[in-house]
């Protein structure tokens, strides 16, 4: 299990693909037989053609179990008859126990979490976050599966970065984590998940939710220990 902070890509209208700050990302493949985790190396204009060739380089994990238990544990939280996901507990224990610490664990208030659009013009406009999709809860940490990504070609341009999520089921971008992936293919290691907590929209290096989004993935990484069992 690879747990850390990452960047969510938004959806700016459908409130079921929607990523907020605070969410889990969990690499799922967006289409069968894909990846769970794609680096774009190289960008190329494409001729006579409004678009690009991307570059890549992908990796999924053989053994899905891992990928399975997280989906399942998704789809059993969210219906409305269940009272508290495991993962929320988790973070309100850490909470207590982290208090002494310099770094503040806790939820940033939520009028900070402003979402922004990149016009053509490389304006940024501020719009309202879409309305809530079902099984999502407002001012907790949910989940969201999808693939999970790197490259800084793509991950620091605005607009690039939104159209290669949308190509390919990107629900997160993180700093990079090719030679660790690169280790467990060597290594021969067919089974591992890649968790993220959001704490930006842009290079997941936004220090006033950094905290709160590992502590959301590591308390869910925990949940998925307890729901292989």
């Amino acid at each position: 299990m690879i747990v850390g902070v990452g960047s969510g890509v938004p959806h700016f209208s459908d409130g079921n693909e929607h990523v907020r700050l605070g969410d889990v990302v969990v690499s799922v493949p967006s289409r069968t037989n894909g990846a769970i985790y794609m680096h774009c190396d190289k960008i190329e204009k494409m001729d006579e053609a409004d678009g690009y060739n991307y570059s890549t380089r992908e990796w999924d994990s053989n053994d899905k179990t891992l990928r399975d238990v997280a989906v399942s544990l998704k789809q059993i939280t969210e219906r409305d008859t269940h009272p508290q996901r495991p993962w929320e507990r988790y973070i309100n224990d850490a909470k207590d126990i982290l208090q002494t610490e310099e770094s503040n664990f806790h939820r940033p208030p939520m009028k900070t979490d402003r979402l922004f659009y990149t016009d053509d013009y490389g304006a940024d406009i501020e719009l309202e976050h879409p309305a809530a999709g079902k099984g999502y809860r407002v001012g907790q940490s949910n989940c969201r599966l999808g693939v999970i990504a790197s490259g800084r070609l793509v991950s620091r341009n605005p607009r690039l970065r939104q159209s290669f999520a949308e190509i390919n089921g990107i629900r997160a971008y993180d700093s990079d984590i090719s030679a660790v992936l690169e280790s467990l293919e060597g290594n021969r290691n067919n089974s591992f998940i890649i968790i993220r907590g959001i704490s930006d929209y842009s290079s997941g290096s936004r220090k006033e939710w950094q905290p709160y989004a590992s502590l959301t993935a590591a308390a869910f990484m925990k949940s998925l220990i307890f729901a292989l069992k």
